[in-house]
């Protein structure tokens, strides 16, 4: 007889849901949409399934008259029966009235559904399997790997001359008994170059290799220790024991495909082992992480030991007491095993962001021997592994990265820069070409007409300091050089300074009415995240040449911080109980307008900008800048702005030295240390002596205060020139700009030279305190009060109304008079 549609369904249902469980058959029934009473309707399902019921068969009662394991009814009182047959039977899968409570097609869908769930789960078993012979594979693979990468590193380390140095740290270690022993290994010469695949596995999976390393190291000290405790056994000496001396491997010299910048660091460097160059900007004081801590079970007293993994701040306790079950724990703090942190920020370094870049920065975790190894403002490789972290609390699924850093290398002031060989060959194939101070020049602001001085001083501001020259005393002599540049808006004095900038290697460009006092030198934050005070370097701690715009914007507390760093290169922070000492090699190009609309020469400098006299002094020269007023030369600047749309556009770049080989030349030239030649100094005695023969007394202290600038500029000439010693072409030339700005703004109104007009108060400005002084003293010894009024003062003085109060106000200022009441004036008495 042929069997019905229904009762091969039935037949084939009881069969195939003996190979699920509950759980797959209610995953079935809620992908069909059984909505009401799922967990009822299921059970029912399951259960005349596996009774081997009809289910074409089945009416309402034949649900409601299901029971469960124990043989009760599942639906035991008239109200719940009721409810039930009323819920069932308003589900769109059933039908509409009995006998039958299927449908054809609910039977059809379930059938299907159940034959797609076996072979998933087929399907799944068969992957599992595939999966467990590959991880045996794998694991198997893993262990002869593990064991030839093991070896490898013992081969390694085995070499005569690796050996040899790290028996003499050990050595050095047990005598000055220093923590914990570190051992650098320089990855190219005693790595690479002994073995590949050793150097590929430290660079893809630094945390098993290094711990291989650890273990290599760790046989060879114990070797050490025992041989050196064999020798000495009828001695009693300090050494520490074996287990006690942990050999920490730091790896530097790292490939250059291992190289990154902070900006290209993605997921897929995660976990291994990276190179990034960048500047140090945060530092915090030194901090106590815990390694491994010790708890100690509430109940029973169980100790329990826990490492504490790096990339976590908060500690993390024992699941389960392994003695009772129980989940209650102190930490003993006291007894927990710790190390030394400091945490740190790098940022991008100069020379790897392009123009449009934002500097991006990572934070990184100094532990034990590195602690106290760097300072903001550090230019350094960090060879680290990038790691992933935590910052809020709760599941997130977004995590912040962080450097867990095995080494720090310090670099130069120019970052360590690598100049290629066709980089150096084309850099002396311009230098024998000539003239090349004059195509320098040239290439610092083409498209702005004019400031040939400006230019030529930008150009020797970048070629300022090698740091090598010292004095009697061994102190490094400063050879950066600072520049002051003032004139009237609308000079272009910006825009010949952001040239200046794109040409440096090194440089911050900032506005100081966007920047505080602290963010030009330093200053301690509370950071909310490490929960410490962290010290932040400023613009003239983080670059070798800062270029400050709108100068005259910062206050005069803030400009007097500037004054230690530009005169003896040392800054010193001492705030929320963190004192640092930095070491300033930065040069300083400022831009200032004055406070009128134009820029007198007849008045004194300090008093037409917003700046310290003792700052003003600090500066190697005094650039003013002023408009041009020549109708000629207004038209020629205007032809120049033209050019951009002329045919004559190409030639003018003929010539032109492009931003990234000027920024090489200058790296180039900061190698090179130019002495002066007798002939140059000859020059220069010359030029100071004439300042002394016929100036006087008023150019004695100026020249003492500016011979320095003279020969800082004259070197910077032949470092720009890529000379190794300054000639006396050189010293003329520094002579001849030098002079010319000097007397422009030394000139009194009578065209008299006078040097002092330019840092203090002019000889004509002493005249008239002088003046007022002699009048306030004759009155007043003349009253009986002693005193002498304002206004009569001011009728014996002959000046302007204004410029009186002015001298007046400036006098009270120096402390020279007071006011013993008001409108009496009195001298101070000495």
């Amino acid at each position: 007889m042929k069997k019905n549609k229904n009762t091969f369904i039935n037949e084939d249902l009881s069969l195939l849901l003996k190979k699920l469980n509950t759980s797959e058959i209610s995953s079935i029934l809620t992908r069909l949409e059984v909505k009401h009473k799922p967990d009822s309707l299921r059970d029912c399902i399951y259960t005349l399934c596996n009774e081997g019921k009809d289910l074409t068969k089945t009416t309402v009662d034949d649900i409601l008259n299901t029971k469960n394991q124990d043989n009760t009814p599942r639906f035991s009182s008239d109200a719940s029966r009721r409810v039930m047959k009323s819920t069932f039977l308003q589900n769109t899968i059933f039908t509409e009235e009995p006998p039958h409570f299927f449908t054809d097609k609910f039977l059809l869908d379930f059938q299907a559904a159940v034959l797609n769930k076996i072979k998933e789960k087929k399907d799944q078993e068969k992957r599992i399997k595939e999966y467990a012979e590959s991880l045996t594979a794998k694991i198997e693979k893993s262990n002869t790997d593990s064991d030839l990468l093991c070896e490898s590193v013992r081969n390694i380390l085995a070499e005569p001359e690796i050996k040899e140095k790290i028996t003499h740290r050990i050595n050095d270690y047990i005598i000055t008994n220093q923590g914990l022993c570190e051992i650098v290994l320089d990855f190219t010469e005693d790595i690479e170059l002994k073995n590949f695949a050793v150097a590929e596995a430290l660079l893809e999976c630094p945390d098993a290799t290094i711990c291989v390393f650890e273990d290599a190291l760790a046989e060879i000290g114990a070797k050490v220790i025992a041989k050196r405790t064999k020798i000495k056994n009828n001695k009693i000496i300090r050494v520490p024991e074996v287990q006690e001396l942990r050999l920490i491997p730091r790896f530097i010299n790292l490939p250059q495909h291992s190289e990154t910048t902070i900006k290209n660091l993605n997921s897929n460097m995660l976990h291994t082992l990276v190179k990034i160059k960048g500047v140090v900007t945060k530092l915090t004081k030194i901090q106590h992480k815990v390694t491994n801590a010790k708890f100690i079970c509430n109940r029973c007293g169980n100790e329990i030991w826990i490492e504490q993994p790096a990339a976590r701040r908060t500690l993390t306790p024992p699941a389960v007491c392994n003695s009772c079950d129980r989940r209650e724990f102190r930490f003993i703090p006291d007894e927990s095993e710790m190390a030394d942190v400091q945490f740190l920020q790098i940022r991008d370094a100069f020379e790897t962001m392009n123009e449009q870049g934002e500097p991006e920065s990572i934070d990184g975790w100094l532990m034990n021997d590195l602690v106290n190894t760097v300072y903001p403002g550090n230019n350094v490789f960090i060879n680290g592994i990038p790691r992933l972290i935590k910052r809020g609390k709760g599941n997130e699924a977004v995590y912040d990265r962080f450097l867990e850093i095995n080494s720090v290398e310090l670099l130069d002031d120019n970052g360590a820069v690598e100049l290629t060989d066709t980089d150096i060959e084309e850099i002396e194939a311009l230098k024998k070409e000539g003239n090349l101070l004059e195509k320098e020049v040239n290439s610092i602001a083409p498209n702005i007409y004019g400031n040939k001085k400006l230019k030529e001083l930008g150009v020797l501001y970048l070629c300022g300091g090698s740091g090598n020259k010292r004095d009697a005393s061994g102190n490094e002599i400063r050879e950066e050089i600072h520049l002051l540049v003032i004139g009237d808006p609308g000079v272009t004095k910006t825009l010949t300074a952001e040239e200046i900038a794109k040409r440096s290697p090194s440089v911050i460009y900032i506005d100081a009415k966007n920047t505080s006092g602290a963010g030009l030198t330093a200053t301690a934050d509370r950071d909310p995240f490490y929960n410490a005070w962290v010290l932040k370097a400023g613009a003239i701690v983080k670059s070798r040449r800062t270029i400050i715009d709108e100068f005259d914007k910062f206050d005069d507390k803030e400009l007097h911080e500037l004054n230690t760093p530009m005169q003896s290169q040392r800054l010193i922070v001492c705030k929320a109980g963190i004192t640092a000492n930095y070491k300033i090699k930065t040069g300083i190009l400022a831009l200032a307008n004055p406070k009128g609309e134009r820029f007198d020469l007849s008045k004194e400098i300090h008093k037409q900008i917003s700046c310290p006299r003792t700052t003003l002094s600090r500066f190697d020269l005094i650039v003013p800048m002023f408009k041009v007023q020549n109708v000629e030369e207004r038209k020629a600047i205007r032809d120049h702005m033209m050019t951009p749309w002329t045919n004559d556009s190409a030639r003018e770049q003929e010539g032109i030295i492009p931003p990234e080989l000027f920024k090489k030349i200058i790296i180039y030239a900061q190698k090179i240390n130019p002495g002066l030649s007798k002939g140059a100094i000859q020059i220069i005695k010359k030029y100071t002596d004439h300042l002394l023969e016929n100036e006087g007394a008023d150019a004695v202290s100026f020249m003492e205060r500016q011979i320095h600038p003279i020969i800082r500029l004259t070197t910077a000439r032949a470092r720009a020139q890529l000379k190794d010693m300054a000639d006396e072409d050189d010293a003329k030339a520094v002579i001849r700009i030098y002079d010319y700005f000097l007397k422009k703004l030394a000139t009194d109104t009578q065209g008299r030279i006078d040097y002092s007009k330019i840092f203090g108060d002019s000889r004509d400005t002493r005249e008239k305190f002088e003046t007022i002084r002699g009048v306030v003293k004759e009155i007043s010894d003349a009253s009986d009060t002693k005193t002498a009024p304002v206004d009569e003062v001011e009728k014996r003085v002959d000046v302007p109304v204004e410029e009186f109060d002015q001298l007046i106000n400036e006098m009270k200022s120096k402390g020279e008079i007071w006011e013993a009441k008001p409108g009496m004036l009195k001298l101070r008495e000495y």
